[in-house]
């Protein structure tokens, strides 16, 4: 008799997982921990960046209509009047006729309004000579150059990148509210053995406990390591139990070995209820689904690549919509490399990405580097037994960078702000800011 209740198909599977509703919370944390949360609001700054007019080059600080006549032949002759660094407030002002020494980054001295390069002068005494002439504000980058006081600097929902860090910490915010959804993450199985001890005979490394926390990690989840239970009834249930107060949501993974295969789906029904226990795919047939203390539960296959796939499949398009954040990963179109015959079953594939081709890297359920040595995935329907060379398939893609839908350049408008926040598409905003 099959120890699966009944194997549901991938659709029924997905529409039930689809009424799962999982709520986040929401904390906040300095700045320096928010790297791969997923904001709770969107963040205005409240300065201008830079909040003065700076230099962008060394060299020689100047009124621009002093050097119109400026040639390498005939050079502007202008009195030294004193030096600026970076850092420091000027106490110089700037007459017709005056110059100040200036680094990159300093703030421009009153009566200034551009920078000759250093290479266009020669300095001879407490003079400089001007080689040729500037422009008004050449070399010079204005204040709110980067970043203008009230323009939205992060937008609600956004996984937090280094590069929003940098920007954040430029505008000087030193806290962010975040989303918190603490994951439970629980490894079964009697003969599995935590890393860093001496492994005895008979016995494997924990993978899925590292491989599920880092993939939770990638999407703003917060993991919740409960390490590795063995297939004892009693010490699984407590640890479920605790897990499901702990946390918003638990994962487990194993118990598949004879006579414990029964405990996960015994364990889950008497204490809450289960709502599918094996789906028609492969590999991860024996996945499991359900609730308890009103918290979901899911219970993934034992083998690491089985674990990985179906809860990238299945699991994590859940968690991104709790997150805020596309259900699905990447998709695009690439041929396969080589002839494939598959079995009639529907069909988690891994493959590799070379230019516009994808390849197979699938070797079995328990060999992890099925996935480490892929790109991607790609879904093969229990309709088809085989594909030749060239056929198209469509491949999610493990890599979250995305092609923006839509782009706007242009002055900061706010406007344009709400705008993107009510579009279902990747919106890509470009303020280049105005001098006036």
């Amino acid at each position: 008799m099959s120890r699966y209740r009944r194997l549901i198909s991938v659709e029924d599977a997905k529409r039930i997982l689809s009424s799962i509703e999982i709520k986040p919370d929401e904390e906040v944390v300095p700045l320096a921990e928010a790297l791969g949360k997923v904001s709770a609001t969107s963040v205005h700054s409240k300065i201008d960046v830079p909040p003065f007019e700076r230099a962008s080059m060394d060299g020689f600080a100047v009124i621009s209509s002093d050097t119109i006549e400026a040639r390498e032949d005939k050079p502007v002759i202008l009195k030294i009047i004193g030096k600026v660094s970076p850092g420091e407030h000027p106490e110089i002002r700037l007459t017709s006729g005056e110059a100040a020494e200036i680094a990159t980054g300093a703030m421009m001295p009153e009566g200034s309004d551009a920078v000759v390069m250093l290479e266009d002068t020669i300095v001879e005494g407490s003079s400089v000579k001007v080689l040729r002439p500037v422009k008004r504000f050449e070399n010079v980058m204005a204040s709110g150059a980067d970043v203008s006081a009230g323009e939205r600097i992060l937008k609600k929902y956004t996984l937090i990148s280094p590069h929003h860090i940098g920007v954040l910490s430029a505008a000087g915010i030193r806290e962010l509210r975040v989303l918190s959804l603490k994951v439970g993450v629980i490894s079964t199985g009697n003969e599995l053995q935590d890393l860093g001890e001496e492994l005895s005979e008979g016995k494997i490394y924990d993978v899925n406990r590292y491989s599920i926390s880092s993939s939770l990690k990638s999407i703003g989840c917060t993991p919740v390591d409960y390490g590795i239970v063995g297939d004892d009834e009693k010490m699984i249930e407590e640890t479920i139990l605790r897990a499901s107060e702990e946390c918003h949501v638990v994962v487990t993974s194993g118990s598949t070995s004879v006579g414990v295969s029964d405990l996960l789906p015994k364990i889950i029904e008497r204490n809450g209820e289960i709502l599918f226990h094996g789906v028609n795919i492969s590999p991860g047939k024996p996945f499991i689904a359900g609730r308890i203390n009103e918290r979901a539960i899911f219970s993934l296959p034992g083998y690491p690549t089985s674990a990985l796939s179906i809860y990238l499949y299945f699991v994590e398009p859940l968690l991104r919509r709790a997150m805020h954040l596309r259900e699905e990963r990447k998709r695009v179109r690439m041929k396969l490399a080589s002839k494939m015959r598959f079995d009639g079953r529907r069909m988690i594939l891994p493959v590799g990405v070379f230019r516009d081709k994808c390849y197979p890297v699938f070797k079995s359920s328990g060999a992890i580097t099925s996935l480490s040595e892929a790109e991607g995935f790609a879904e093969i329907s229990e309709n088809i037994e085989v594909l030749d060379e060239g056929a198209e398939l469509e491949v999610t893609l493990f890599s979250e960078k995305r092609i923006p839908e839509a782009l706007f350049m242009g002055s900061h408008c706010p406007g344009v702000e709400i705008l993107e926040e009510l579009m279902e598409h990747d919106m890509k905003i470009v303020n280049l800011g105005s001098t006036g």
